[in-house]
């Protein structure tokens, strides 16, 4: 007889049962657990959006998972556990309320008995059968309830609990894309784009209060410097006690932050405004913009600087030159051996679209190239120049129109050097998220902690993340990957880096 508590149990502790099936198979190079735990997933997603009255008509279905689960597991007794007379499946469902000491013994009983399992083909027959059957009958709008409402939700058990919208008490779909609900399209402003990162910021503020032990990232932004005078430090003044003794001028050796140009705090204010946990160091390479033709040897020494004495993990450069430079790519290469690997880089692409071709550093293997997109997710034509190397998914982010981060301040600013900052910025929030989310000292969670920091792990993250724009143009934004559960987004990032023992990743 179908118990119907069991199975609103199952759809919520799916997820988390999945995250474990993709850990042990990664852990024990089994694909079979992480293609049932990927297909639990599919299934937690298809059924997050079932109304009350189909989610009813499910509840057999889903008892017959759970039972097949229990086969495959090797897990007894319909999920009975003797401890505190809870089944484990309702000790799964509501981990957020368990002591610390409980859910370790939850995550090792589990994680065991994952281990030892048998039949596992036929429950991933069975699971991708239902899952046909809910997308079926499931009743989705065809858009997003969160994007109408023009707000992510900032509170921090969607982050903390695993439940993600169920915490909300309602059902609210997982969005399939950010740009699909036409009537969301209109919020979507510059402005709202920045507006949404900065929840994703609080979103994330209780993790980091959390976790006192974890180094926060450090980014380096090379460019004219920045001026304390800024209108935006005007604004947040508890940024500039954040920037304090994180100045290095390789121009003039001020000791005090000085910009003639302007454009170093426009892009340094980006940066800040993405995210608010990180150490960001502002690198003065040039005077002004005109300066940077001959300015190789001064971007290559601080190259090397900022790789061993500040020891940073992203380098933000909103500048390139038409043609490769050998001082600065042999710096770039020998700072990302010193690092092991474990350094990113991130370079706009071009702003005179296809009239050039990708600038350099933009155009090395070992740099992410950045192209500008409008707050909706379109390549702007502008700020999207053809490849040097016509292989390989190109992405891009928010980069046109951004109000109040320009040189002249009372304009917007657009290009491929906005982009950026951006896109540096949402890296940082992945491996915010990623150091705090995955701190233990497991040999799967160093793993990915060590890879998210290399260029292939990165573009991995990405290619989960961003939305196919065509012509290989893929659009990067935080807001889709931050309003999953919060297992769910721990499997997009297990699966991604275990991906590369397999696939040969491509610029």
């Amino acid at each position: 007889m179908t118990d119907p508590k069991d199975s609103v149990l199952a759809s919520r502790a799916f997820p988390w049962i999945g995250s474990q099936l993709i850990k042990s198979g990664c852990d024990s190079k089994n694909p079979q657990l992480g293609q049932l735990g990927t297909q639990l997933f599919l299934l937690a997603n298809s059924t997050s959006g079932v109304t009350s009255t189909s989610r009813t008509s499910l509840s057999a279905d889903l008892h017959d998972v759970v039972r097949l689960l229990e086969k495959a597991c090797s897990l007894s007794g319909s999920w009975r556990s003797q401890r505190n007379d809870r089944s484990t499946l309702e000790m799964i469902a509501s981990r957020n309320t368990l002591s610390k000491e409980d859910d370790e013994r939850l995550q090792f009983e589990v994680d065991k008995s994952l281990k030892v399992f048998s039949q596992t083909n036929l429950a991933i027959n069975a699971l991708t059968q239902l899952i046909q059957r809910c997308e079926l009958r499931q009743d989705i709008p065809s858009h997003s309830v969160v994007l109408d409402e023009g707000t992510l939700r900032p509170t921090p058990s969607v982050l903390m609990a695993g439940e993600g919208y169920k915490t909300s008490g309602r059902v609210a779909p997982v969005p399939r894309t950010l740009l699909d609900p036409p009537r969301a399209l209109s919020k979507w402003t510059p402005k709202f784009w920045l507006a949404q990162v900065e929840r994703i910021n609080r979103m994330l503020h209780p993790l980091s209060m959390r976790d006192h032990d974890a180094h926060p990232v450090r980014i380096a932004v090379f460019d004219t410097g920045y001026s304390l005078d800024s209108s935006y430090l005007d604004m947040y003044t508890h940024e500039e006690k954040r920037l304090s003794g994180h100045w290095v001028d390789w121009v003039e050796n001020s000791r005090t932050p000085v910009d003639v140009d302007g454009h170093g705090t426009a892009m340094t204010s980006l940066l800040m405004k993405m995210t608010q946990k990180a150490e960001i160091f502002t690198v003065r390479v040039i005077k002004r913009r005109q300066d940077l033709e001959t300015s190789q040897v001064v971007v290559a020494k601080a190259i090397l600087h900022a790789a061993t004495t500040l020891n940073v993990d992203i380098i933000s450069l909103s500048l390139g030159f038409p043609n490769e430079d050998e001082i600065i790519r042999d710096a770039i290469s020998e700072a990302i051996r010193i690092k092991k690997g474990n350094l990113l880089f991130f370079a706009a692409a071009a702003n005179d679209g296809s009239n050039r071709h990708e600038m350099f550093p933009a155009s090395m293997e070992s740099v992410i190239s950045v192209r500008a997109t409008n707050s909706a997710g379109g390549f702007v034509d502008e700020f999207d120049p053809p490849p040097v190397d016509d292989e390989g998914r190109l992405y891009g982010t928010l980069g046109h129109d951004i109000p109040g981060h320009a040189v002249d301040e009372t304009k917007p600013c657009s290009g491929c050097s906005a982009a950026t900052p951006i896109m540096a910025g949402i890296a940082a929030l992945l491996l915010q998220y990623v150091q705090h989310r995955l701190s233990d000292r497991s040999a799967s969670s160093e793993n990915i902690r060590k890879q998210i920091r290399t260029k292939r792990g990165m573009m991995q993250i990405f290619k989960a993340i961003a939305v196919s724009r065509g012509n290989q143009r893929h659009y990067v934004a935080p807001f889709e990957f931050f309003e999953r559960d919060d297992e769910i987004r721990l499997a997009i990032i297990r699966v991604a880096i275990a991906n590369l023992r397999t696939q040969v990743v491509r610029k």
